[in-house]
């Protein structure tokens, strides 16, 4: 047997060594392959649809997930996973405004999850690519950033409202500034949720207009509203026209207000103020918390007459109710639900029986005539029933206290020789 020359082995040790190193070479370029495609972090971006994007080390779309059916109605058949986040934002924005989004929010939330926030130089690049995205699409005045924070507290509220953490987070800091609920700041615009935090990272990515919270701050102080509105419509018009304008139409619940806000510089182009009629229902509960009877369920309270007056001099609801007890009747302001006149009174026909058993006479049992019988109210200090009947030779004339049944006054006439 011959034996190999020295040469062939060492050429057959250097070729295993170099396919090693090639394989070794192949595993390591995978692994780093694999660790750019690993998801580095979430980022959610938020308007009122909300949606959250798990990015790669590269800065790519792994995976969406909706957070509200106006994300999944505007973005479900946009392809965003596999683009660069700065696509996919800039995807996202573009369907936001055809679906009419964007034309009432120009302020969006950029919340990170805490894995994201540790990595301070992806963190910076990531936001970096956000705000080139949003600001390219010159739909967005303010850009806020914040951290997701994964306690119990926002955790609660994230889940039970369909939002982020990081806008979860933002309703319970606001909860601690202001006497509103929660389901109230979650229902609030972005830019007045935002108005309402003291500490908060914003950046003005778009100085080409004042942005709409300036807008509506503007109208507020010009219109000197003193107590919370309810904004019915605030949006930006902006579309080929020479003088761009945010458009604002809110209410205190007894007047509304519309402005036209000079979008590049808070200049009041347009202002207009009508005042509000309360409704039957805010009006009924007015006259029932006046009458004592608001809170008393086992009170079986029906209304006879719900009128709604609109005289130039004063707009008025006109309602007429009774109990076992009582009839009231009463007129409400229809603008600022002040009670312009109320009454109460025993039923009249308590009141006529009360008459007729003083009198010692039976509707029953005597043939009884009544030529009067009226109510005497309109504010008199002390309302009444006035009655005259005869039965027989015999004339009445009666007053009862129209409260409480006492008599107040009674006179008896026999044949025609005393007047009534």
């Amino acid at each position: 047997m011959k034996r190999p020359n020295s040469k062939f082995i060492w050429t057959l040790i250097l070729s295993t060594c170099l396919v090693l190193a090639m394989c070794f070479g192949t595993v390591f370029l995978l692994a780093g392959c694999n660790d750019a495609e690993a998801a580095a972090g979430t980022v959610t971006m938020e308007i009122n649809p909300g949606v959250e994007y798990v990015i790669t080390r590269k800065g790519d779309v792994k995976s969406v997930r909706f957070l509200n059916g106006d994300a999944k109605g505007s973005l479900e058949e946009v392809e965003l996973t596999g683009q660069s986040l700065k696509t996919a934002v800039a995807l996202t924005i573009a369907a936001y405004k055809n679906a009419g989004f964007m034309e009432k929010n120009d302020t969006v939330l950029i919340s990170f999850d805490k894995k994201l926030s540790d990595n301070a130089k992806l963190k910076e690049s990531v936001s970096g690519f956000i705000s080139e995205a949003l600001e390219k699409s010159k739909s967005v005045h303010t850009v806020v950033y914040v951290v997701a924070t994964d306690d119990e507290k926002t955790t609660a509220i994230a889940e039970k409202h369909g939002i982020s953490q990081g806008k979860a987070k933002l309703v319970a800091d606001a909860a601690t500034n202001s006497d509103m609920s929660e389901e109230e700041l979650v229902k609030l615009p972005l830019d007045e949720l935002v108005g309402l935090q003291k500490e908060v990272a914003s950046t003005v990515i778009n100085s080409q207009y004042i942005g709409m919270l300036k807008a509506k701050e503007i109208a507020l102080n010009d219109a000197g509203c003193t107590t919370r509105v309810e904004f019915t419509e605030a949006r930006l018009v902006d579309n080929d026209i020479k003088n761009p304008y945010y458009r604002l139409v809110f209410n205190d619940k007894r007047t509304q207000w519309t402005y036209l806000v000079k979008a590049t510089d808070g200049e009041i182009l347009e202002k207009n103020e009508v005042a509000l009629f309360i409704s039957l229902e805010e009006a009924k509960e007015i006259a029932l918390k006046h009458a004592g009877l608001k809170d008393k369920a086992e009170v079986k309270i029906v209304f006879t007459k719900e009128e709604l007056s609109r005289n130039q001099g004063r707009p008025c609801w006109i309602l007429e109710f009774y109990t076992s007890e009582y009839q009231y009747g009463y007129k409400i302001d229809a603008k600022t639900g002040e009670v312009i006149y109320f009454d109460y009174h025993i039923d009249i026909r308590e009141a006529r029986e009360i008459a007729l058993k003083d009198a010692g006479v039976s509707a029953e049992s005597e043939r009884i005539t009544f030529t009067v019988e009226e109510y005497v109210g309109g504010g008199i200090k002390t309302p009444y029933f006035h009655f005259v009947f005869i039965a027989g030779r015999t004339k009445w004339t009666y007053r009862i206290d129209a409260t409480d049944g006492q008599i107040l006054y009674k006179n008896v006439a026999k044949d025609k020789d005393s007047a009534v």
